[in-house]
């Protein structure tokens, strides 16, 4: 295999031994070709599409391994993606992370004007519909559960307050908060956000932008948690899936120490974030296999218009899935959220 497309994991071995043949032969099906990580969650949403559209398209998965933060690498896996391109010719590419979707965006400005592009469909990308908005000939399928609904399904479980909500951001997500505000207010919660400026680059400094970076986010996060808790007073925090918030660094030496003694919900989007002791004790959870019917829906809503977004999807872009997984820290929920177990059954799966 040319362009080394391969198993993402033990799982996943039946199905790319039963697409191995394809790799090497032309078909009448068109290609789609997913590309992003390795790893269960990305395998749960391939394996729905290849039991809903294999009978369609012909699918292969291009393993894509995030070289953030390192040039050399970024280079070596954008050199792949090409490769990827360049072999399969696909007539459809689904972009299965943030990282990806850089590479495809690299894509697109190296090649605009000299090859065509083909139609993509992003998901499991955060922040979605700001990471599509610089792409052509693209959609997205959103991967956070919205504020509004984890904190409102939240709220149906335990009988403590929760009425204001504490959320660290990146000003360049200002949009995404604001967005996430206004949901809110329609259920009565509300918000309260405190921004994390970017370091800025001075040429007079001997530290390198990495460093100043992660000194400065450790320091804002640090700030912002301890205005949340002591000022603000806030009933619970919102933890956005920004994974330059989310470091182990950051994690360990800011998140942790902060929260050790914080006895409120901190609702989580990342299933390891309830795993971190100190930290997530609450979470809703996209439906991987579900996100793999949604990919499946628009590939052949795409297919069937001639390879072109229809107008519906040009007018609205971003999808947003509708099934969600509750997962709750059920000790930690008894003993200090209030816990009504009454609502026990609403709970998709409790970890002690």
């Amino acid at each position: 295999m040319g362009c080394g497309l391969k198993p993402l994991s033990r799982p996943w071995v039946w199905f790319v031994l039963a697409f191995a043949a394809s790799f090497a032969a032309a078909q009448t099906r068109p290609r789609l070709l997913a590309v992003g990580p390795a790893g269960d969650n990305f395998g749960q949403a391939f394996e729905s599409m290849t039991e809903e559209i294999s009978g369609d398209f012909e699918l292969s998965y291009g393993v894509i391994t995030n070289a953030k933060g390192s040039a050399r690498k970024k280079r070596r896996e954008y050199k792949k993606f090409i490769a990827y391109l360049e072999e399969l010719e696909p007539s459809m590419l689904v972009l299965m992370d943030n990282f990806s979707v850089d590479l495809y965006y690299q894509y697109q400005k190296e090649f605009k004007g000299k090859r065509p592009f083909p139609p993509a469909i992003v998901a499991m990308a955060l922040i979605v519909k700001e990471a599509i908005q610089r792409l052509e000939n693209t959609v997205g399928i959103s991967y956070e559960i919205p504020a509004s609904i984890s904190l409102r399904d939240l709220r149906s479980v335990i009988s403590m307050p929760l009425e204001r909500v504490g959320v660290i951001y990146r000003e360049e997500f200002s949009d995404f908060f604001e967005e996430q505000k206004r949901h809110c207010r329609r259920e009565k919660i509300e918000l309260v956000g405190y921004s994390i400026q970017s370091a800025k680059r001075r040429s007079d400094s001997g530290q390198t932008p990495g460093l100043k970076r992660v000194k400065s986010r450790r320091r804002q996060i640090s700030e912002g948690l301890q205005h949340l808790i002591e000022k603000e007073r806030v009933d619970a925090l919102w933890v956005m899936n920004d994974n330059a918030l989310l470091s182990k660094f950051l994690i360990e030496n800011v998140w942790v120490p902060r929260l050790s003694e914080f006895r409120k919900p901190v609702v989580v989007g990342v299933r390891g974030l309830l795993m971190v002791e100190g930290f997530g004790n609450f979470a809703e959870l996209p439906d991987h296999y579900e996100i793999g019917n949604w990919i499946s829906d628009l590939a052949l809503e795409i297919r069937d218009n001639e390879w072109a977004l229809p107008e519906s999807l040009r007018l609205n872009r971003v999808r947003q899935p509708v099934s969600a997984e509750k997962v709750i820290l059920i000790k930690f929920a008894r003993r200090h959220l209030g816990f009504k177990e009454e609502q026990l059954g609403e709970i998709d799966h409790v970890l002690e």
